[in-house]
């Protein structure tokens, strides 16, 4: 099914279930193999976003809290996007902290939060933003202090310096860089 396919699609769900039912199979593999080797174009939304990465962001039953034991609970990912964490309803369930927990575990990856009606394509080590949201993109490498490390589970999280960018419809993202840009837009 897959060998001739130019497209795979994974709806929204479970990331966990998603990853942990496809990790490790030849249909994973021939799903990479598509979007690596044959330039096929593999999209999701919601979990399905969420899912794409080395590694996932995956929901905890205190995920609101601001303290460092529950501001991010993580799980391999598919692997499509492996210098990314994607996370997904990101205003509208409050996720910030997730999202800079993760990047404070480890500042060498971006956090790309991603809101609701919002998209966010990849295409040469780009993200180009189109829909009616925002998607924010948290950046580690700068970060001179953080305290997740410090066996503290029941302290607040603390940050230092991250950068973070909020971009809208017709910005892009420079991976290399790390930049943002806006698009020159035909009126």
């Amino acid at each position: 099914m897959i060998d001739n396919a130019s497209v795979v699609y994974f709806t929204g769900g479970d990331q966990l279930k998603l990853a942990s039912k496809l990790g490790g199979t030849p249909m994973l593999n021939r799903i990479h193999s598509l979007y690596e080797e044959r330039g096929g174009v593999i999209a999701g939304t919601s979990a399905g976003a969420s899912a794409m990465g080395a590694t996932m962001l995956v929901s905890h039953a205190t995920e609101s809290s601001h303290k460092v034991e529950s501001s991010f609970f993580m799980a391999r990912g598919l692997g499509l996007v492996p210098d990314l964490v994607i996370d997904q309803h990101f205003a509208q369930r409050a996720r910030i902290e997730r999202l800079v927990g993760a990047v404070a575990e480890d500042p060498g990856v971006l956090g790309i939060g991603i809101d609701e009606d919002t998209a966010v394509i990849v295409e040469d080590r780009m993200l180009r933003i189109i829909g009616s949201g925002a998607v924010y993109v948290a950046d580690g490498q700068g970060i001179t202090y953080t305290n997740v490390s410090e066996r503290t589970p029941d302290r607040t999280l603390s940050l230092f310096d991250l950068r973070l960018h909020v971009l809208s419809d017709g910005s892009i993202f420079d991976l290399e860089s790390r930049r943002p840009h806006c698009m020159a837009r035909a009126e």
